[in-house]
């Protein structure tokens, strides 16, 4: 019982002695203007605890190590007080954002709508710079502590104006306004499937055998050339024609490295897989860099690089199907398929120059090709063709005529983002009902006969 009584005022000593420590304290003002004690309309003027309700008053001490915030505040109508401690950086900053604000009033004429205008001024100047979000501020702060001169000033239109214009602004008074990006994200989606062969190739180019060395290529190679990518093309001009000529120098230079090197080593020419995927490497890499200085010296519409584009796969198998229609040995199929490329990429460089085309018709005309080949295909299958020149060449003519439909059943355009309509003046394609008797053969005939 005698603890219990002592241990009681030990407690009362402590509390009292705290409570006369606290009281003992002096606060410090923030200001000489604005005192030792933080009204609740100084609170307002100097935008000082924001996220204290119902504050009443705050009071702040020197501590020996920092300092401390007393906040007195109300809540559901009786006074509450907490305390907050706050290091030397707090402080300071809040004495320099107080010696602002008090150089602001300092700086007010005394006449309102004078203080008004200059700060509606000011506003527009800042707009005028495109600095939308600190005009549309500044606005704000003039309809709250001047809303009679915001109104006579006709400032409302003006305030719609800079708000809608706030959020992200597209003009020609924005940097870069002008920059043409429609083929960035093409050229983004090659740059990730090309780092996909960079990070297989690179390792096997340089004989890494661990799967360490592997996965270190796998991990940093796609990630790095998608971040390049983007820094390299997010404040220039980057077409849909300088997308598709890029991805025609990857694809093309790695096809030509890759395919000569393996027809050297079939020649026996002392050559090993990693040199194969070395070329191809440095052939993709090589294309790259000559797509991008072809692309400054010369314009190409999106149409025209798409129809290069694919001609480097069309020139492939269409070489590769006139090697084995003329019977020529296995090596010389490679030799063929890379010349043809080669050729077609070049000839379709230059003879399609001025051919209204856009990548829309290029697709078409590819779909074309494909279901001639499959229709060929069709053919082969129906007349149980088994001799290899017979169907290459017929797979080969059967797609160029399925390609040659589609240019002439398509119109020709130039604007990319019209819509793709069939050719209304082709008047030599059409299907024509096939009935009658054949008194030849003693049979009906009924079917459909396409006319071009």
């Amino acid at each position: 019982m005698k603890r219990l009584v002592l241990g009681a005022l030990a407690a009362a000593v402590i509390v009292a002695c705290s409570t006369a420590a606290r009281a003992a304290e002096t606060p410090i003002a923030l200001s000489e203007t604005l005192g030792e004690e933080i009204s609740r309309a100084e609170r307002d003027a100097y935008h000082l605890f924001p996220d204290v309700r119902g504050f009443v008053s705050a009071r702040v001490f020197k501590l020996d190590d920092g300092y401390r915030v007393d906040i007195l505040y109300e809540d559901g109508g009786t006074q509450h007080t907490r305390s907050r401690r706050i290091d030397d950086d707090t402080f300071e900053n809040t004495r320099v954002h107080v010696r602002l604000v008090e150089a602001a009033n300092a700086n007010r004429s005394g006449d309102r709508a004078l203080d008004a205008r200059v700060l509606y001024g000011t506003a527009l100047r800042l707009a005028t710079e495109g600095r939308y979000d600190v005009a549309n501020s500044l606005l704000e702060d003039l309809r709250r502590d001047y809303p009679e001169q915001y109104d006579s000033l006709g400032t409302a239109t003006a305030h719609d104006d800079v708000r809608a214009l706030a959020g992200v602004p597209r003009g020609l008074f924005q940097e870069g306004s002008t920059l043409d990006q429609s083929g960035r994200t093409d050229l983004m989606v090659f740059a990730g499937y090309y780092s996909v062969w960079l990070a297989i190739g690179i390792p096997i180019a340089f004989d890494v055998e661990s799967p360490e060395g592997f996965a270190a290529f796998l991990l940093t190679v796609p990630a790095a050339s998608l971040y390049f990518t983007h820094l390299a093309t997010k404040n220039r001009s980057v077409t849909d024609a300088d997308a598709e000529m890029i991805s025609l120098g990857g694809w093309f230079g790695t096809w030509q490295g890759v395919g000569w090197t393996a027809y050297a080593d079939d020649d026996e020419i002392d050559s090993e897989s990693d040199d194969v995927v070395a070329a191809g490497v440095l052939g993709g890499v090589g294309g790259i860099a000559l797509a991008c200085l072809v692309n400054t010296m010369s314009e190409f519409t999106a149409g025209h690089a798409a129809m290069m584009n694919s001609a480097n796969f069309w020139g492939a198998g269409l070489g590769l199907l006139t090697g084995v229609a003329i019977e020529n040995q296995s090596d010389q199929n490679l030799a063929s398929a890379l010349i043809g490329s080669a050729v077609a990429v070049v000839g379709t460089g230059i003879a399609a120059k001025d051919t209204p085309l856009t990548q829309r018709r290029v697709r078409f005309m590819n779909l074309g090709g494909v279901l001639g080949a499959l229709f060929g295909g069709g053919i082969i299958l129906l007349g149980e063709i088994d001799d290899d020149a017979a169907i290459a060449s017929i797979v080969a003519a059967s797609g160029i005529a399925g390609g040659y439909l589609a240019v002439r059943m398509s119109r020709p355009e130039t604007d990319e983002r019209s819509e793709m309509r069939l050719n209304p003046d082709a008047s030599n394609i059409a299907l024509r009902p096939l009935t009658g008797w054949s008194p030849r053969h003693h049979e009906i005939r009924v079917g459909l006969a396409l006319e071009f």
